[in-house]
């Protein structure tokens, strides 16, 4: 609230430029001058003297009044605003008591009083000095807003996050990724005072003891602000002060590799700019991040910004344009798990004082006009660091009555998320042979994009061979792998459509056949079709997984046809399917390969489909 008052103050100072005094005395006019100094260094004692001083030689002067009243709202001292008021109100002209009016109806809605504020805001008559019909406006639907918010409330039940969370003096900026792992900006009293990143995950109804995330990420400087990707994979964090920093504050990035987080990186000056840039949120698959940014180029104060990441590289950081960003402050982007979602906060919209939360939608070429999530989400202070689950609560921070700052949440209400529904898919990994979790299994999802890319990522795990993620509208196939395991790629609508929702694994033994899949030639031919690619890397990372590993590739073909025929067709595709996966990387050391013919038949051949299940490529384990 006082940062608003503060910036009614410069946009008062601002105007008396181009305005002369409405005094001719002179030594009241250098009173007020010196007052008007002061105010701006924040001297607002010595301020307020000499505008009394300056009064009592001119009570009509029109710009010491509306002063003084603003050192006055500047110090909290409500009653002695309105005491000036009420002293020179006879000798003001209107527009000056209409500014006092704005003043005081401003001052009442950042704390909250709507009604007195609304009483001050209906006084108005006419102009009001130094300030645009724009700012009025906003004013008065930002009053009228509030009120009809507060008589029709939203049912939230606010919860602090209980015990060993909220150990800290301050703990804020919470992130949460799908399996419920919370990072979260620590920042102790005690010591240099430094921020720290630490988290805790969410297990079988508890929290666990919150730990620093990596000595690799924390040092005795300023680390936090953080955005981890919803698989957990991705971390991005702000770090001020840091010597070969772009500017004060700067975006960094760390990935976690086998279970630890490499060494952060900078994100270079495609993203990072001179000034200040911090608060960032990752998409659910970390490939686009948005940020804030002070940075030239701007529409205001801080501005919501974007880049995205195309295969190693981040593209150059783009401002999402005026239907996001106003002339006041864009903070806290948080975008949700449906990747086109962008929850932010905003002083520059009609809402109920202080930032308050806006969602807005990106229909794949636009953003939609802002909607405000209404009270009491948003009050009259500031609602800034929030992250909102997949499960549906909204995670924050807020302060106490001593001044620590502790984590909280709560339920979103479905009316706010009703057009932001995602599904969260939950598999168990389990043994073929004995039905048990296979707890040190790893499930990536591999996805056919839109624009006609494929790309793997890797699903959150929540433990115990269990895995948790969303439904994609993309064409998806699961790649599950562990050791001593047969990969295995499992189409994500035929999951779906299990009840079981279970992806089983089969352990590889010497002289067993691996099943894999079916690989298909086109007729009378030894080119393996596209379609069969997905089967034949399953092979590749069941061998990567398993370099032990020895097999040799059989090819079986029916008996239509000379015999001899088909045992040159069933070696050239055996070849064939041995050159495909020495050129994905596997060593031939891994791989024999043989042509069986029709020697083999897995069926009496009747009719066309024994004919056709005869015809194939078998995978069989030599050494293990």
């Amino acid at each position: 609230m006082r940062s608003v008052i503060a910036l009614v103050l410069v946009l008062f100072i601002q105007s008396l430029s181009a305005q002369s005094l409405h005094s001719k005395k002179k030594k009241a006019i250098e009173s007020f001058n010196r007052a008007r100094e002061l105010s701006t260094i924040g001297n607002l004692y010595e301020s307020e003297q000499l505008l009394l001083s300056a009064l009592k030689r001119d009570k009509s002067f029109d710009e010491a009044v509306l002063l003084l009243h603003q050192v006055y709202l500047r110090r909290d001292k409500i009653a002695k605003s309105e005491e000036v008021l009420q002293k020179y109100q006879s000798e003001l002209d209107q527009e000056f008591i209409n500014r006092i009016f704005s003043d005081q109806s401003n001052y009442q809605y950042e704390l909250g009083n709507y009604e007195k504020a609304r009483t001050l805001i209906e006084s108005i008559e006419g102009q009001v000095y130094g300030l645009p019909i724009a700012v009025i406006s906003k004013l008065k639907e930002s009053v009228q807003f509030s009120l009809s918010q507060v008589s029709d409330p939203m049912s939230i039940d606010f919860q602090e996050l209980p015990q060993p969370l909220n150990q800290f003096d301050r703990q804020y900026f919470p992130s949460i990724t799908l399996a419920e792992q919370l990072v979260f900006t620590v920042r102790e009293d005690r010591g240099n005072g430094g921020e720290n990143l630490y988290s805790s995950t969410f297990i079988n109804g508890k929290w666990t003891k919150p730990k620093s995330i990596s000595s690799r990420i924390n040092t005795d400087r300023n680390e936090g602000a953080a955005s981890i990707s919803l698989d957990g994979n991705t971390l991005v964090f702000t770090a001020c002060n840091v010597p070969g920093n772009i500017g004060s504050c700067d975006l960094y990035i760390s990935y976690l590799e086998e279970g630890e987080w490499a060494a952060p990186e900078i994100l270079g000056s495609e993203v990072n700019s001179r000034d200040w840039d911090s608060q960032p949120s990752l998409s659910r698959d970390g490939t686009t991040l948005y940020f804030v940014s002070k940075r030239a180029g701007g529409i205001g104060g801080s501005d919501i910004w974007m880049s995205q990441r195309i295969d190693q590289d981040w593209t150059r950081a783009e401002n999402l344009g005026p239907k996001i960003n106003t002339v006041y402050d864009d903070v806290s982007p948080y975008i949700y798990a449906d990747n086109s979602s962008l929850f932010f906060a905003s002083k520059g919209r009609v809402g109920m004082g202080g930032l308050d939360l806006f969602v807005s939608n990106h229909d794949g070429n636009s953003w939609s006009e802002p909607e405000n999530l209404g009270y009491p989400i948003n009050d009259a202070f500031d609602q800034v660091g929030y992250s909102i689950s997949p499960q549906g609560w909204a995670y924050y921070s807020s302060s106490d009555q001593s001044g620590k700052i502790r984590l909280n949440r709560f339920r979103v209400p479905e009316e706010v998320l009703a057009s932001h529904q995602v599904e969260i898919i939950e598999i168990m990994v389990v043994n073929k042979v004995t039905g048990q979790s296979i707890p040190d299994a790893n499930v990536f999802m591999d996805r056919n994009l839109s624009d006609g890319r494929a790309k793997e990522f890797l699903i959150s795990k929540v433990g115990n061979g269990v895995f948790r993620f969303l439904d994609s509208k993309d064409s998806v196939f699961l790649n599950t792998r562990a050791e001593g395991f047969l990969t295995k790629i499992t189409d994500l609508k035929e999951l779906k459509n299990s009840s079981a929702r279970k992806i089983t694994l089969e352990p590889i033994d010497e002289g067993e056949l691996i099943e894999f899949g079916m690989i298909n030639f086109d007729f009378g031919s030894s080119q393996i079709k596209t379609s069969s690619h997905a089967v034949l890397d399953a092979v590749v990372t069941t061998i990567f997984n398993n370099p032990q590993l020895i097999i040799e590739i059989g090819g079986h073909t029916d008996k239509i046809g000379e015999g001899i025929d088909n045992m040159t067709l069933s070696v050239e595709r055996a070849k064939a399917v041995y050159l495909y996966l020495l050129k994905k990387g596997v060593a031939k050391e891994n791989l024999v390969f043989k042509g069986y013919g029709e020697e083999r038949p897995l069926k009496n051949e009747n009719g066309a489909i024994d004919s056709q299940k005869n015809r194939r490529i078998e995978f069989k384990v030599i050494r293990f």
